[in-house]
């Protein structure tokens, strides 16, 4: 089945890929991977005791048990992401691959795939199942990430190896401390699951690989929701929440990933914002990312 014919049945972007037997089973786009994992276990050939019996997988459920939703252990739940120990690595080590698609413009056309595996020949497996038209395609490969299109791609999906100088470009942006964060996380509480309110972009060019320059004062300002899985709170630097490039200072807070990037914060924000009643000091390190 080829990439456009499977976006044209039933399925409707996420899916779970095996890479052995060429199966292909859909994932709800209001659900997530790991939801149709833990209910219905029997899909992938395994019993819901096999799966909790995984140390990795145990300790993923116990996380989402535990913080139902959100509570005090923000930064032991952040780590809950793609390349972490979890159902991904567990569903890998059977030859299950996840992926989802992106319409970065929402006008029907699936422009990116996501696909998360333990290697690059199961990822390579997965899109080639998937045919072989896909436009852009971002990689999580144990922990490290790639972003191919073009050329390159067409040179990953005959090789099955990642073309050189294949990398993310490093960028400029400003940190919260860790401690600062916490409190920051108490204090505006993430709304979705994937939970991010890492950084504050300042250029996604850094071509002299330099952090961007120091800055004299920060706030939160205001807040964006999508209302269905994003938000992102908007920042104040010296005084202005302008980018350089003309987009607007933010810090993605949380989001669905099944639904949303943290990229998608531009678009929310660029629709428009509320301002908060009283603007929130925060403290923010220069760096490279």
């Amino acid at each position: 089945m080829r990439l456009n014919e499977f976006l044209a049945s039933d399925v409707r972007g996420p899916a779970w890929v095996n890479v052995n037997t060429k199966e292909i089973i859909p994932v709800d786009i209001h659900s997530s991977h790991s939801s149709l994992l833990f209910l219905h276990p029997d899909l992938f050939g395994v019993s819901f005791k096999d799966l909790l019996n995984d140390p990795r997988t145990e300790e993923y459920a116990d996380k989402i048990d535990q913080m139902d939703h959100i509570t005090d252990d923000n930064d032991e739940i952040t780590d809950l992401v793609d390349g972490e120990p979890g159902p991904i690595q567990f569903m890998n080590d059977r030859g299950w691959v996840r992926v989802i698609y992106h319409d970065s413009r929402q006008n029907g056309n699936y422009d990116e795939t996501s696909v998360a595996a333990e290697t690059l020949r199961q990822a390579v497996k997965a899109l080639r199942i998937l045919g072989d038209d896909h436009k852009t395609v971002v990689l999580d490969v144990a922990g490290a990430h790639y972003t191919l299109s073009g050329r390159r791609l067409e040179m990953f999906l005959k090789n099955g190896a990642i073309p050189r100088n294949t990398v993310h470009e490093a960028y400029k942006a400003y940190v919260p401390d860790a401690m600062e964060r916490k409190e920051l996380l108490q204090m505006f509480k993430p709304k979705y699951p994937k939970i991010y309110a890492h950084h504050v972009t300042y250029s996604m060019k850094n071509k002299d690989k330099m952090p961007p320059p120091d800055i004299n004062s920060a706030e939160i300002v205001g807040w964006a929701d999508s209302g269905d899985g994003l938000e992102a709170a908007v920042v104040a630097i010296d005084g202005s929440t302008e980018r350089p490039d003309g987009g607007t200072y933010h810090i993605t807070w949380s989001l669905d990933p099944e639904k949303y990037k943290p990229v998608n914060s531009n678009n929310l924000i660029a629709q428009g914002w509320e301002k908060l009643a009283q603007p929130v000091k925060i403290s923010l390190t220069p760096t490279q990312l």
